[in-house]
């Protein structure tokens, strides 16, 4: 929503402005984290490495901050050279001085991921990255624009200095209270070469999805103008809501589980790990994808003041990502079991094909065609995944799975025919009306036919408890 209100108050050129330089930032990021979350949750879960801990963690974050006083200081130098040669377009060199200094903050917020799930203490990242940190960006955001008048460009990227900040401060918090930094320097320079080896594989890992993502708007604002990257990153972050519970159960709970039972052997408890995260994921993902689909056009229109047609554009990006959910934590599944560097290895095959085939499927068929290269990559590249880990554990989704997209499909359209033939006006009140007939008769359809005596019996027990 943030996103909406801030291409309404500031244009939607004005907001692409700001996701082409804030993009660009981002996967700087995304190099100096270097996978130092993905090791830590590899190493720490695992029991011969747990009085070590603080140790695997310092270690990590020393290398981390190594890394980001060197390239932050190469794009504050080199700042009007990368806004000519490789952003072309040189009037960005200002903004990108403005925002680049961010790099000091956004790695500690994303590396807090990979520390707390390690622990199982993950609610503390849910808190700042998703509680505070929006907070503290709309809020200062809405003061800043409003009250102090501030040019809109600019109180965007101020707010996110605010917001990212208060994150990590509050994470930085719980670290020093829970004992997860190490004072002692003692085995921290040995931790730091383990952590290393380890990691570098892992630099792309559970980041793919937003790689491709930012790649995209980077694409599309170097051939396309500032409008289109603002419409582009609207849908996607739309999109990306359908990914949510991709992130929550694919890569916050499934990872330390996944590098427990792989480290003591235990396969048919790593089995089962992935087959109910991935069931989770297919029911979630598809519910939110036929919502998706009875609001586009709507919310598009919304957003955009209906200067642009995005409306397809979304849609072809949520199926994408439900596409996705169908393999599950099939990444992590290969990621944590030894077989990382196969997954780096598959990870920069996508990124690479997705920029191919959206300078190729851009110039003959425009904007669409950058959510097509989506949907294909991120099918073709999970199939390679799922290869790989059949080939090491024998483990593939289970096909029962494809059903719950068909209900959806079949569930949707009913809805869809019945509300058409009662006549109800398909503005916003008709199209909640319609949404809420397809999920409740959709979540009572996956009920009956989805969902096993054992996981019913499960949520009976917990809904009692709970009372």
């Amino acid at each position: 929503m943030f996103n909406i209100m801030a291409a309404k108050l500031i244009g939607i050129e004005g907001y692409g402005t700001y996701v082409f330089i804030s993009s660009t930032v981002m996967l700087i990021s995304i190099v100096i984290k270097m996978g130092i979350d993905q090791g830590i949750t590899v190493l720490v879960p695992r029991e011969d490495y747990q009085a070590e801990k603080s140790h695997i963690i310092t270690a990590g974050l020393l290398m981390m901050y190594a890394v980001i006083i060197i390239l932050l200081s190469i794009v504050l130098l080199f700042s009007k050279n990368i806004a000519s040669d490789i952003l072309n377009t040189p009037e960005y060199s200002q903004y990108l001085t403005y925002y680049a200094p961010i790099l000091l903050i956004i790695p500690m917020t994303q590396v807090s991921e990979g520390i707390f799930r390690s622990v199982y203490k993950i609610r503390h990242y849910v808190i700042g990255k998703s509680v505070l940190m929006p907070i503290g960006i709309i809020c200062s955001f809405l003061i800043l624009y409003f009250v102090m008048e501030m040019n809109g460009l600019l109180s965007l990227f101020v707010c996110n200095y605010i917001g990212f900040g208060l994150g990590a401060i509050y994470m930085v918090w719980h670290m020093q209270r829970d004992k997860l930094i190490a004072i002692s320097r003692k085995g921290i320079s040995q931790r730091m070469r383990q952590l290393f080896i380890l990691s570098l594989p892992l630099v792309f890992l559970g980041m793919h999805e937003y790689l491709i993502g930012r790649t995209d708007a980077f694409i599309i604002g170097y051939y396309m103008d500032e409008g289109k990257v603002g419409v582009f990153n609207i849908a996607d972050k739309v999109a990306y809501i359908s990914s949510f519970i991709l992130i929550a159960a694919g890569s916050i709970v499934a990872p330390p589980e996944i590098s427990k039972h792989y480290n003591v052997q235990a396969i048919e408890k790593l089995k089962h790990v992935y087959h109910e995260s991935t069931k989770l994921l297919v029911m979630v993902n598809t519910s939110v994808f036929f919502c998706v689909v009875i609001y586009a056009r709507w919310f598009m229109d919304f957003a955009t003041g209906g200067d642009y047609n995005g409306w397809m554009l979304l849609i072809v990006l949520s199926f994408a990502y439900l596409i996705h959910s169908l393999f599950g934590p099939v990444a992590y599944m290969n990621s944590m079991t030894e077989n990382h560097f196969k997954e780096f290895k598959i990870t920069l095959l996508m990124i690479g094909s997705n920029v191919i085939l959206d300078i190729v499927l851009i110039r003959y068929i425009g904007i669409i065609g950058i959510a097509i290269g989506t949907v294909v990559v991120l099918f073709l590249g999970n199939l390679y995944r799922t290869r790989e880990m059949f080939q090491k554990m024998s483990i593939l989704p289970s096909l029962k799975n494809l059903f719950i997209p068909v209900i959806g499909l079949f569930t949707y359209l009913i809805i869809w025919l019945a509300v058409g033939s009662l006549g109800i006006d398909l503005t916003f009140v008709g199209l909640t009306i319609e949404a809420l007939c397809f999920f409740l008769t959709y979540v009572i359809v996956v009920y009956i036919l989805m969902v096993t005596r054992e996981e019913k019996a499960l949520l009976s027990t917990w809904i009692t408890k709970r009372h």
